[in-house]
């Protein structure tokens, strides 16, 4: 296995039990493990409305992963609702832009909106000088480093893309 995206639903063992059935700390342990291995991680969190979207527990989650590892890429995706009978509504963006924008201020340059079909927060960026070095509009992707280096401050950056190189 060369990579692997491990779903984090919540932060909390409570929300596990009580909405998945599950625990949080086998997934957290899962996430540790993979983290310390040579195999590519990426975490997904969806936003559900009402359910996971309080500032207060997404802060504490973002910064328990930046902890682990600042340069785990995590994808906020928008949640949309496929039975009548849930409670919860469709995602909005303003709530996962601000969960974007708090996230890159604790630190993790690697984020990005899942769901969202917006360039900006679908795009990488240097951590270094913020100049776009990967650009996704739908299913295209452009790679603008140049030899694993960001082209304006010739940063270093750690990321597989095998995509159109400009």
């Amino acid at each position: 296995m060369d990579a692997i995206n491990i779903d984090l639903k919540f932060g909390t063992d409570y929300q596990y039990q009580k909405i998945c059935h599950g625990r949080y700390q086998p997934v957290w342990n899962n996430i540790v493990q993979v983290n310390n291995s040579p195999v590519h991680s990426e975490i997904t969190n969806l936003i559900i409305p009402g359910i996971n979207d309080d500032q207060k527990s997404f802060l504490t989650l973002v910064k328990k992963i930046y902890q682990l590892n600042k340069f785990i890429p995590v994808h906020l995706s928008k949640y949309f609702p496929v039975e009548p009978n849930l409670l919860s509504v469709v995602t909005s963006d303003k709530q996962l832009i601000n969960f974007y924008q708090q996230a890159r201020k604790i630190g993790l340059p690697y984020i990005y909106l899942g769901n969202v079909n917006n360039e900006k927060y679908n795009s990488t960026y240097c951590p270094h000088c913020l100049t776009t070095i990967i650009t996704r509009i739908g299913y295209r992707t452009i790679n603008y480093l140049i030899n694993n280096r960001c082209p304006r401050c010739l940063y270093s950056i750690n990321i597989y893309c095998n995509e159109q190189t400009i």
